[in-house]
């Protein structure tokens, strides 16, 4: 079962018929797809946003996870191979321990700030993004996140 919904944005301004057209698009045209609530829920067979603990959406395409924010107490988050962009959604999910979001399209390692606010924090799998390859990266990212005990499969 996939673990998204797909929502297509035309670039170009002229939305309307454009949802059975996706072999057509321009490269100025793109594709968003989007994390939904009744996919999680039946992913993760929790009864509520609440009340995921773990959740793993690996390989999906996945650009837009605003839906996480609402996932308060999710502990484990495997978003990996995917085309997410950034952060900042991930900073509601208070409770969170592990996350896996190796191989997306983090580009600006700032955006390990928006996980400053994650006090549970312990392991964190950035690898394989654009970031990673900025000097200074796993120095970088530990200075930030001192409460990490693993950062991309290696020990502090």
């Amino acid at each position: 079962m996939p673990c998204f919904s797909l929502t297509v944005y035309n670039t170009e301004g002229e939305n309307e018929n454009i949802g059975h057209k996706i072999d057509h698009m321009t490269k100025r045209q793109r594709v968003m797809v989007k994390l939904n609530e009744a996919l999680v829920l039946a992913r993760s067979r929790a009864t509520g946003l609440e009340n995921v603990r773990k959740f793993n959406c690996w390989g999906s395409d996945l650009t837009d996870i605003r839906i996480i924010r609402r996932m308060t107490n999710v502990q484990v988050l495997s978003l990996s191979v995917n085309k997410i962009s950034t952060l900042s959604d991930v900073s509601y999910c208070k409770n969170l321990e592990e996350l896996y979001i190796r191989k997306n399209d983090v580009r600006n390692l700032n955006e390990i700030c928006y996980l400053k606010s994650l006090p549970k924090l312990r392991i964190l799998w950035l690898a394989d993004n654009p970031c990673a390859a900025e000097e200074q990266y796993r120095m970088t990212v530990l200075k930030h996140l001192p409460n990490l005990q693993k950062l991309d499969n290696v020990r502090k």
